[in-house]
């Protein structure tokens, strides 16, 4: 937790104190009654028998999504807030959460802050239930409103509710991945590199990295609106709260297959990365988008040096974790905002956007040199002997990787030209010693293949 950036650590503990405060506040405010404890019971059985029935499927969904994912709990939980007074409103979602924890891949108080956030969300939920009519409606205190006014009211609390358990949750996890994305980016940037191009970070304040994307919005309004759905039936009787368990088991299972199915389809089940079928279209989109607007993009094409030795020496177990851990060298060292996929084989792409020649250099040797002089530890087969490769950190002296480098505009417009060059300028990275990066010159630059770098 301490290794956190300072400024993500301060809206972390600021957040968790922030919202306890707030909690303690308005349960010492919030009287409770029977019938609250009716519905509390009804809702806390239901969240109990949704969070048993999907445990296995939502376990998967954490290990695909360890940082922004999505569950249905939020059908109870918003119910809750607009039907529960603060005290049991907070047992509710403490009650959802410590279930969840047994499944969740997160550090405790990663966890913890993230429950801060959904009991923000629901203590706002339940500050517009108080502040309208909303509660006396749905708590069955008045009858269902019928004038025209009235039911516009209800309709108006509804959507502000909605509106609000969305968009407090987006700021407050949407404000920690900015502040942790930004340190990153800041540091990685100050990384020495053999390069004297400086290092500029791909932008990580937007719309999608505050927000999300439009798949999980999506999936949140639905699931919001199933618990509109659930909050009206608490209007007639909390017992009608009941037929939405399955509703809810069933939405959570569907969802969770179809998520796994485009994975599967979509990414490459040894390293994670996406495949050429995941790839392919968003390398496409972003190329149209930078040549639209005027922007640079790269292609690099990594190949891994002698990778058939390797995999005869280390045996097939042991090239698959040479693989993985390319794959995770990858991630480490580009930029927010880029894309890697396995290729196929032993090759690996990366399209780095908004890069011009000197940026995709960098990055490019950046990849190099951590592959270069990485640690590994790798377990063969029949026996179990332990192979350490390179334990001096020395380039060059264990696993090492060629890449080469396409340009757009320079190279051409659409992926298939680059893949082309790109494919190309590794080949010619490997006939000239491996272990080194190479750029392709602009078409209008003399017809000649020159290597940036060159090492071990």
């Amino acid at each position: 937790m301490w290794r956190f950036p300072r400024s993500a650590l301060a809206w972390l503990l600021f957040t968790d104190a922030w919202v306890l405060v707030w909690a303690c506040w308005s349960a010492s405010r919030s009287p409770v009654g029977w019938r609250d404890l009716l519905s509390f019971g009804v809702l806390g059985a239901c969240a109990a028998v949704h969070v048993a029935c999907t445990a296995a499927t939502e376990e998967r969904s954490f290990g695909r999504q360890p940082r922004g994912h999505v569950d249905q709990t939020s059908i109870w939980i918003f119910t809750g807030g607009l039907t529960l007074p603060v005290p049991l409103l907070v047992a509710l979602v403490a009650l959802v959460r410590f279930q969840r924890y047994r499944i969740a891949r997160k550090a405790p108080y990663r966890f913890i802050f993230s429950s801060a956030g959904i009991l923000a969300s629901a203590l706002t939920v339940h500050a517009i239930s108080e502040a309208t009519p909303l509660r006396s409606w749905l708590t069955g205190q008045r009858a269902l409103p019928h004038a025209v006014l009235d039911i516009v009211v209800l309709l108006g609390g509804v959507a502000a509710a909605v509106a609000s358990y969305f968009l407090v949750q987006a700021v407050i996890v949407g404000m920690a991945n900015g502040l942790t994305d930004s340190a990153e980016a800041r540091a990685r940037a100050r990384r020495p590199s053999p390069s004297s191009a400086p290092q500029v970070p791909a932008p990580v304040w937007t719309l999608e990295n505050l927000f999300g994307d439009r798949a999980s919005n999506v999936f949140i309004l639905v699931t919001l609106a199933v618990a509109v759905g659930a909050s009206l039936a608490h209007a007639v009787s909390p017992f009608f709260v009941i037929a939405f368990v399955p509703v809810a088991v069933r939405f959570t299972r569907t969802e969770q297959n179809l998520k796994s199915a485009h994975s599967k389809a979509h990414h490459d089940p040894l390293t994670g990365l996406p495949n050429r079928a995941g790839f392919d279209p968003a390398a496409e989109l972003e190329l149209l988008a930078g040549a639209r607007s005027g922007r640079p993009t790269a292609l690099l094409f990594l190949d891994i040096d002698h990778f058939k030795s390797w995999n005869e020496e280390l045996g097939h177990l042991g090239g698959d974790q040479v693989l993985q851990t390319v794959a995770r060298v990858i991630e480490s060292q580009i930029r927010a905002g880029d894309m890697a996929a396995r290729w196929g084989g032993e090759e690996f792409a990366i399209l780095l956007p908004a890069a011009g020649r000197a940026e995709a250099q960098t990055v490019a040797e950046r990849i190099r040199c951590a592959f270069a002089t990485l640690r590994l530890v790798v377990t063969k087969p029949a026996g179990g002997e332990e192979v350490l490769i390179n334990p001096e950190k020395l380039d060059g002296h264990g696993l090492t990787c060629s890449i080469g480098i396409a340009l757009s505009p320079e190279h051409g417009i659409g992926l298939k030209a680059l893949e082309d060059v790109a494919s190309q300028t590794m080949r010619a990275a490997k006939q000239r010693g491996r272990n080194r990066v190479e750029i392709t010159p602009a078409p209008s630059g003399p017809a000649r293949i020159s290597g940036e770098v060159a090492a071990g």
